[in-house]
């Protein structure tokens, strides 16, 4: 766990060359605590009180452990690992807040390009 996020599993490595601390981002963004907080919260309130996010991901969970138990006599294990990464899509595995805003400074970055290297073409067309 100090060379992976526990919950998106992204390297430290990777925040640390978008100038993102990998100790805030493990402290503040997925904290694996939260998340272990969040699961027993559900699990402790009453299932006609949830929010629409809480009942998306208590579906989920639910959905997860159906299939866990008939994954046990299920001897394919292509389906069981399929399984196992659907029941997990409300982690944000390989996605992490601070490295998207990076991400969407990088597109607006090649869009401006893109945009400029248009104009340009343009310009040469008509001369």
């Amino acid at each position: 766990m100090r060379t992976n996020c526990f919950i998106c599993s992204l390297r430290a490595y990777d925040f640390d060359k978008e100038g993102v601390t990998f100790a805030y981002h493990v402290k503040h963004e997925h904290n694996m605590w939260s998340y272990l907080f969040f699961l027993n919260y559900l699990e402790e309130k009453d299932q006609n009180e949830y929010t629409p996010h809480e009942a998306y991901v208590a579906e989920i969970v639910a959905q997860t452990r159906k299939d866990s138990a008939e994954k046990q006599a299920d001897k394919e294990k292509d389906k069981a690992q399929q399984k196992d990464r659907d029941a997990a899509r409300w982690f944000p595995i390989n996605r992490a807040l601070s490295l998207q805003q990076t991400n969407d400074e990088l597109d607006d970055r090649l869009e401006n390009i893109e945009k400029k290297l248009e104009q340009y073409v343009k310009i040469k067309l008509f001369f």
